[in-house]
């Protein structure tokens, strides 16, 4: 690897060396937070007047999330899962609020 690469990387977090029980604590914050999003997502559907079947689009892929982000043991793969959703609701969300400007 390139020597500025290498100094690029010194300075990105590393998960792995965080504890079991540090990692944990902070997987389970960003599991609460995509949990709370299935909630905010129906109320915002219903702000934009959606049908049933847009919500319901929209909650398929964080909801799965969440359920991979509870059942998945190994860090990384459950990391990779809750960003996942994280991202997807940040992403649907900005996605129909910029429809309405």
């Amino acid at each position: 690897m390139p020597p500025l690469m290498n100094r690029i990387l010194q300075y990105l977090p590393r998960g792995n060396t965080l504890d079991d029980e540090a990692w944990a604590h902070r997987h389970h914050i960003v599991v609460v937070v995509l949990a709370m999003h299935l909630p905010l997502l129906l109320a915002f559907s219903l702000v934009l007047d959606a049908e049933a079947l847009i919500f319901a689009q929209a909650s398929v892929v964080p909801a799965a999330c969440l359920v991979g982000a509870r059942l998945v043991k190994s860090r990384r793969p459950v990391s990779i899962i809750a960003t996942a959703g994280l991202t997807w609701c940040s992403a649907r969300g900005t996605s129909k609020s910029v429809r309405l400007a």
